[in-house]
């Protein structure tokens, strides 16, 4: 039980440093390779387990999903860019669980989602949704 309250305690306590923060810039991994899952409510179908990240590459848009959290990278107003390995390693990474409307609303940061390709590191700047949308 104590065990549980403390890590209650550091959840609060990092989410409040990460809002009063006001980072300019919150840098999330996108570990493609890995087959962690969660659960997330698709309206109309129920709850459903998912691959935690997962992407989809449209003509315009890639979409990069964390769980139920949708991230926007638009091709034709940015562009990806490779990072060394070295910049990588000095990246720190929020969780994406620290990222809600309310945050993205009233500071405003850019959010960069940083992903593995093969032997680059691929940054984009990306826009957020709150969660997940199925369309029929």
């Amino acid at each position: 039980m104590k065990l549980v309250h403390n890590l209650l305690l550091l959840t609060f306590f990092t989410c409040i440093q990460f809002v009063s923060s006001q980072e300019s810039e919150v840098y999330l991994f996108f570990d493609s390779s890995s087959s962690e899952t969660c659960k997330i409510d698709i309206e109309g179908e129920g709850e459903q387990t998912v691959f935690k990240y997962r992407k989809e590459n449209t003509k315009c848009v890639l979409y990069f999903y964390i769980c139920d959290k949708v991230f926007t990278f638009l091709k034709k107003e940015y562009k990806t860019e490779i990072i060394s390995k070295r910049k990588f390693k000095r990246i720190i990474f929020k969780s994406s669980d620290l990222i809600t409307r309310d945050l993205v609303m009233d500071y405003k940061p850019i959010i960069y989602i940083v992903q593995k390709e093969g032997d680059k590191y691929c940054k984009y700047r990306v826009g957020f949704i709150h969660s997940f949308i199925s369309v029929d």
